[in-house]
């Protein structure tokens, strides 16, 4: 791809048409000059009338993936999931493994008061992406207005990059949750 200097290019569903699929991570790689990427995920009223705003999806550096280094944590604030569907949230989950090999991720799921609602353990597969939705009915937990989840890379020397999204029940427009990297005390 090629970008004129000073201009911007937009691909649109890159990956369903350029890449006929609708789940991978994407990696950009520069070749030459200075270039700045994001992407924007949405849907176009497949499951709500009219689509979504959409939400805004950072590109990150390889070197900003959670490492599996026995003490890193990757944590995400604010977390909502309500049983009441029309008018409540619910919390996507997603990973894009960094590393040419299979890492184990654990998931852990926190309700208001800090106690521990449910763990998810999964192998992503080499550079395989995979996002888990509504994870906390997934893991049958009760409702959540303000809790956490924590997330560790338990394969020594993976890396992974992960990514959650609250999303309002009643239109499906999503809200992108960067993940905190920090260290277990």
């Amino acid at each position: 791809i090629s970008v004129p200097a000073g201009r911007t290019t937009r691909l649109d569903d890159i990956l369903g048409t350029t890449f006929n699929t609708g789940n991978a991570a994407l990696g950009f790689e520069r070749v030459t000059g200075n270039v700045m990427v994001n992407s924007r995920f949405y849907n176009t009223g497949s499951t709500c009338s009219g689509g979504t705003f959409g939400m805004y999806v950072p590109a990150l550096p390889a070197g900003a993936a959670l490492p599996g280094d026995g003490r890193s944590i990757g944590v995400f604030h604010h977390i909502s999931y309500g049983t009441s569907g029309g008018t409540s949230f619910r919390t996507n989950v997603g990973f894009a493994s960094n590393s040419a090999f299979a890492v184990e991720v654990l998931i852990s799921l926190y309700g208001d008061a800090g106690e521990l609602l449910g763990e998810k353990s999964y192998t992503l597969k080499h550079f395989e992406h995979i996002q888990f939705s509504a994870i906390h009915r997934e893991l049958n937990t009760p409702s959540v207005s303000a809790g956490f989840i924590i997330v560790t890379v338990k394969t020594q020397g993976g890396e992974v990059h992960t990514y959650a999204m609250l999303i309002d029940n009643k239109t499906n427009d999503p809200v992108y949750i960067p993940v905190v990297v920090t260290t277990r005390d």
